[in-house]
């Protein structure tokens, strides 16, 4: 995934996951033409790159059929995305640290992320209405049929708290099954290590849940 230590994926596949890293359209490893292709189209095609690894994933023969989806900020917002776009297929998700309005959050981020958002957006808005209309996972959250565990730092400036507590209101407005837990004082790189500890251990324990777990279909089943 990248050249240095992956240490929630190595813990979860030590917990028996089999751990897939997808570089989804717009990263780098395969060129400028790969990267672009995520241009004016953000959270979207790439959201569909992550479930076709989870077609991919149900289709080998080691698969138990079911499929989990978790991401920190960029992964959070694929992560959400993801599920609202293709809702058949994921079984738990766990967003982290995202941006799921960009519209939103190129008013209200910090500079910085103002002006990445104004680019991969070719413009602003204002400017470009449609674009953000694509991007924008909020609006599709009626959509959702996974189960979702939503995290976010309190004082998050790139990935600014209020989407969190957005997002958090549609879930409940539609009636979604999802959990939320945010980290008081904590910016976008979390400062106490022990927090850091405590959301992946809530991450790993969503996964058990509804991945380990039978399902209440098969316990209905069951004779």
């Amino acid at each position: 995934y990248y050249n240095g230590l992956n240490l929630v994926e190595q813990r979860l596949a030590q917990q028996g996951y089999v751990v897939f890293a997808v570089n989804y359209r717009g990263g780098s490893g395969f060129g400028r033409r790969f990267q672009d292709l995520s241009k004016n189209d953000w959270a979207n095609g790439q959201a569909l790159d992550a479930a076709a690894a989870a077609h991919y994933i149900r289709a080998q023969p080691w698969s138990s059929g079911k499929v989990g989806i978790y991401g920190y900020s960029y992964g959070g917002i694929i992560s959400l995305a993801a599920i609202a776009r293709a809702p058949e297929d994921f079984d738990a998700a766990v967003p982290m640290g995202g941006i799921y309005d960009f519209a939103w959050s190129h008013e209200n981020a910090e500079r910085l992320i103002q002006l990445w958002v104004r680019q991969g957006h070719g413009g602003s808005p204002q400017e470009r209405p449609e674009v953000y209309a694509i991007s924008n996972t909020i609006s599709r959250l009626d959509a959702v049929k996974t189960p979702v565990l939503l995290m976010h730092g309190e004082s998050d400036t790139i990935s600014p708290f209020e989407q969190y507590q957005q997002v958090v209101a549609e879930l409940k407005r539609h009636g979604k099954v999802f959990e939320a837990h945010s980290y008081a004082a904590e910016p976008h790189r979390f400062r106490d290590p022990a927090n850091r500890v405590d959301m992946y251990r809530r991450l790993e324990a969503w996964m058990d849940r509804w991945l380990k777990q039978p399902s209440q279909q098969s316990l209905q089943e069951a004779p």
